[in-house]
């Protein structure tokens, strides 16, 4: 499989998220998939499937009995602000037994309350930034896929700043 590709070359471990039909978690293929990462002693992470989840807690619950390391989150919220609140209560409730990342919509002017709201010692962002390729555009047509934008990118400055505001919270 390519999961197991990917272990066997040296990733440090793999985020994945399997849900079924109800939104309930798939737990033979959460399970199959943990125990092959825990094979190469690697992390394994839940996605933001997790935000999807019919019960959010009972889910985060089954998790940790499938043996999930960490959670990436947006405590079932489009971004993790909104969710902050949801966020907290799995991080007072489970934290001591899962790791929980917050991730979508995290940047540098938010990250110390996000911080601050949920409890959290790690956050998740893409620091994604959108760049322009003008070979993408002819007379009478565009590849292009984002509004005038062609590709996102990571920027560089984001993380930076991100970075920066990461060292201050120690």
């Amino acid at each position: 499989s390519d999961a197991y590709e990917m272990l066997s070359s040296g990733v440090h471990g793999l985020a994945f998220g399997f849900l079924n039909a109800d939104c309930t978690v798939d737990t033979e293929k959460t399970k199959a998939m943990v125990d092959l990462i825990h094979q190469f002693d690697q992390t394994a992470v839940f996605h933001r499937a997790i935000d999807c989840a019919l019960d959010y807690e009972a889910s985060v619950e089954l998790l940790i009995e499938l043996g999930v390391d960490r959670i990436l989150t947006s405590g079932q919220k489009e971004k993790a602000m909104d969710g902050a609140d949801a966020i907290a209560e799995i991080v007072r409730k489970y934290g001591d037994r899962i790791e929980v990342l917050p991730g979508s919509g995290v940047n540098a002017s938010n990250l110390k309350e996000l911080v601050e709201k949920t409890g959290v010692s790690q956050a998740h962002s893409s620091c994604r930034h959108w760049e322009n390729d003008p070979t993408t555009t002819g007379t009478g047509v565009t590849y292009a896929y984002h509004e005038a934008y062609d590709y996102d990118c990571v920027s560089e400055d984001l993380v930076r700043k991100l970075v920066t505001e990461a060292e201050k919270l120690g």
